[in-house]
C-alpha cells in the first residue's frame, strides 16, 4: 500500500517534515524508507513537497508520527494493537511487567539488523 501526501502538514509542517525526508533522517536513525518525496530534483516544478508512504516498508516505529509538527501523521494504539497510516500492527508485551511497549515488526527489524536475540528485545525499557 502506498499513500501520497500533498498539502497535509501545511507550509511550516511541510518544510519540517522535508528536513526529515531529505536529510535521510529515518533511514540514519531507524534504518527504513517508509517515507519518500515524490516529484522531486532537477526539473520539477516548485510546489508544496508529496510525501509518499511506503507500506511495505513500514515497521510500526512511529518516527513519522513523532516528527510530524502538525499532528497529520497519526499513531493510535488499542489493546495489543497499534495503527500508522492505517497500518495494523501488533504490539509485543514486555516479559517482565505486560505492558505493550513495541510493535512486533519493529523489534524483529531490530534484532535482525544487530543480532539480538528477540527474547532480550522483549522486555520494556521501564523493567530492564
Amino acid at each position: 500500500m502506498r499513500i501520497l501526501v500533498t498539502g497535509a502538514c501545511g507550509f511550516v509542517g511541510a518544510t519540517l517534515a522535508s528536513a526529515w525526508v531529505e536529510s535521510g533522517s529515518g533511514h540514519e536513525i531507524v534504518g527504513v524508507d517508509a517515507l519518500k518525496f515524490v516529484d522531486r530534483g532537477l526539473g520539477r516544478n516548485v510546489a508544496e513537497p508529496k510525501i509518499e508512504f511506503v507500506a511495505e516498508a513500514c515497521i510500526g516505529c512511529g518516527s513519522c508520527a513523532y516528527v510530524c509538527p502538525t499532528g497529520f501523521v497519526k499513531m493510535e494504539a488499542s489493546g495489543d494493537r497499534r495503527m500508522i497510516w492505517d497500518k495494523s500492527f501488533k504490539m509485543v508485551a514486555c516479559g517482565k511487567c505486560g505492558r505493550y511497549f513495541a510493535p512486533e515488526d519493529q523489534l524483529k527489524w531490530i534484532s535482525k539488523k544487530t543480532g539480538v536475540p528477540m527474547s532480550v528485545l522483549t522486555v520494556c525499557t521501564s523493567c530492564k
